[in-house]
């Protein structure tokens, strides 16, 4: 489970970037670099699906502006390098869960490092929900997929079947529950987002279970200290008793003397 911040979280399986050689980044800069030995928007994107990481147009953009130090608008080694170990360890929605956002959205399907990507169905937020359940690719609709929307009492309802391209609707047709082929379509991809709910659902129980285990590893610690406090509190007792006692011995070794 990743909480994003208070309103928008992630459910589901996730993974983190992994750290390369400076060698390997090195290889890769230099493979993809122009004369310049630079790396201007489509070569940066080229070289991060070389290092395993897949983006779209609109996240290289936002990464030659992160990697951008100096501002020349392109990408030196010594910029690459450094970007990329600030990537290392950030942990990135990647397999399968469910996206809830606050404004009432919602994504559950296939996700590929924090995208949309293979399948999965989307829900607008507000009183009129519809949803898209088909193909996405690298956070874009894209192939075949249907569209609808939901009854007063939250059921589904197909209404057309559609053909995207880059997140623009390409064909159109309306949903027909007698073709074969439209029925087998909203099955299969039914079965995807089921999977999606699944994983969300475990992966909420295991941090649910982790947090308990928190809780109870925190609360054994507390009856430890507790514990070890009040036998050290029963031995400093015991020896103030042992000095009390002491004491009156000297007292009445004292009186024996003088008589």
């Amino acid at each position: 489970v990743i909480q994003v911040d208070e309103e928008n979280t992630y459910e589901g399986e996730f993974t983190a970037v992994q750290d390369r050689s400076e060698e390997s980044l090195k290889d890769v800069f230099f493979k993809m670099c122009d004369e310049d030995e630079a790396l201007d928007l489509e070569a940066l994107q080229a070289a991060m699906l070389a290092v395993g990481r897949r983006l779209n147009l609109n996240e290289a953009e936002r990464l030659v502006k992160s990697f951008d130090t100096d501002g020349n608008g392109t990408i030196e080694f010594d910029e690459f390098l450094a970007g990329f170990r600030r990537m290392v360890g950030m942990e990135l929605p990647h397999g399968m869960g469910v996206e809830r956002f606050g404004s009432g959205e919602l994504y559950e399907g296939e996700i590929f490092e924090d995208k949309r990507f293979g399948v999965g169905m989307y829900t607008t937020g507000g009183p009129d929900q519809q949803w898209y359940l088909g193909g996405w690719h690298l956070g874009y609709r894209q192939g075949l997929g249907i569209e609808g929307r939901f009854t007063a009492k939250g059921v589904m309802v197909p209404v057309a079947v559609v053909q995207c391209q880059q997140g623009k609707r390409k064909t159109k047709e309306r949903f027909n529950p007698e073709k074969l082929a439209h029925l087998k379509m909203l099955r299969n991809m039914s079965l995807v987002v089921d999977t999606a709910r699944k994983r969300a659902t475990k992966a909420r129980q295991l941090v649910q279970e982790d947090i308990q285990l928190g809780l109870n590893r925190r609360c054994a610690h507390a009856v430890e200290v507790e514990m070890a406090e009040e036998e050290e509190s029963e031995e400093s007792e015991a020896g103030e008793n042992d000095e009390v006692h002491g004491d009156s011995h000297a007292v009445e070794r004292t009186l024996s003397a003088g008589r």
